[in-house]
């Protein structure tokens, strides 16, 4: 009888096909973590992009002289879903619902994404300066 060394085609066949699988496996888990990733990057820079228009909005409000300017209607959301000045000037894109409130001597400031992210905050107004 003689001696052979080395794997038989069927073997060779039967590991490439497990490894095929493995590999489509890894592929699927890589292809999903990386749409995850996409996702949560845009959030996250939405999510910026939002507390950054609400800090501009929070210094204009803090600077105007009695805080009139502002809270009178100096900001408006477009037709385009931006959040604008009433020069015109973009302060946020993407805002589906922007509204001060005032009551008690502050102004809350709320600004809603067009995918549903909400910033909000409190400003304490100066009276009589």
């Amino acid at each position: 009888m003689k001696n052979y060394r080395g794997f038989s085609l069927t073997e060779t066949l039967v590991t490439m096909l497990i490894l095929s699988i493995v590999m489509v496996a890894c592929l699927g888990l890589i292809a999903t973590a990386l749409s995850a990733k996409n996702r949560s990057s845009e959030a996250i820079a939405e999510h910026v992009a939002l507390r950054q228009a609400l800090l501009t909005i929070t210094r204009e409000i803090r600077e105007a002289p009695q805080n009139i300017d502002i809270i009178s209607g100096d900001l408006s959301v477009d037709i385009n879903n931006q959040l604008s000045r009433a020069d015109g000037s973009v302060v946020a894109k993407d805002i589906r619902e922007f509204y001060i409130e005032t009551a008690d001597g502050r102004a809350m400031i709320n600004i809603e994404s067009t995918s549903g992210q909400i910033v909000k905050t409190a400003i304490y107004l100066r009276v009589g300066i």
